[in-house]
């Protein structure tokens, strides 16, 4: 889906905008008063790139420690002292990235103590019956809320979770079949269109989906060939 020629020049960008964030950090200058800021810019620049990467090809051992990286700093950036939060119920961006980090450490299969600082950064964003309900896969104990925050366009995934077996394959197809639409309110959306900024896309992911394809043991068959399916994280997930 990346245009091919744009792929060295996205890999500067991207590792440019990672080296002059974690540069900031070392610095430790004290003219920088919003710190949160510095680590929400890391998290944005090692998520958006380990998806690039992904979708430009590279191995998931590539990717995978982008992936943990920009949990660390999602983590941090939220817990901060100086952090002012935009809670999740607030912003389809906020909600729609939290749920993008949680599937994706749940495909790397990350270990319980990071799972456990991720239910607690999740936390102070607020409360959300799908975040919990995955998370309850890999933290029993977990409250599930009985809120769905943002039930359009997640209400068909989150009622897979007590769909018989045998329904959800074709559940998740129809998931997967809307999900772009879905994300209308993403600011990435369209961005495959956008001919000013070449680094602008990094490709489109439903991580959630093979989230859920992973926690319940879906047979993805019916989809496994369909735009937006990230089949290879699935794959991986099965594999470790």
């Amino acid at each position: 889906m990346l245009a091919e020629e744009n792929i060295d020049t996205c890999k500067t960008t991207f590792e440019g905008r990672i080296q002059e964030n974690q540069d900031e950090i070392t610095s430790q200058s004290p003219e920088i008063k919003s710190w949160d800021m510095v680590y929400a810019l890391l998290f944005d620049a090692q998520l958006h790139y380990a998806i690039y990467k992904y979708s430009a090809g590279n191995s998931l051992t590539e990717v995978q420690p982008l992936i943990k990286a920009a949990t660390e700093n999602f983590i941090t950036s939220v817990n901060h002292p100086t952090a002012e939060n935009t809670p999740m119920k607030s912003s389809f961006f906020v909600y729609q990235e939290c749920l993008s980090i949680l599937s994706l450490n749940i495909l790397i299969k990350s270990d319980h103590e990071i799972m456990k600082k991720l239910a607690a950064t999740f936390d102070v964003l607020g409360k959300d019956a799908l975040i919990d309900r995955i998370l309850s896969y890999v933290l029993p104990n977990r409250k599930i809320s009985t809120k769905l925050l943002w039930p359009k366009p997640y209400q068909l995934l989150y009622t897979l979770f007590d769909a018989n077996a045998k329904d959800r394959p074709e559940i998740m197809a129809k998931y997967i079949a809307g999900w772009y639409k879905g994300m209308a309110k993403a600011p990435w959306y369209g961005s495959h269109k956008n001919t000013v900024n070449k680094c602008a896309f990094y490709g489109y992911w439903s991580f959630e989906a093979a989230a859920a394809v992973c926690l319940l043991n879906i047979d993805d068959g019916l989809f496994s060939d369909k735009l937006f399916y990230p089949k290879d994280f699935v794959d991986f997930n099965r594999n470790i």
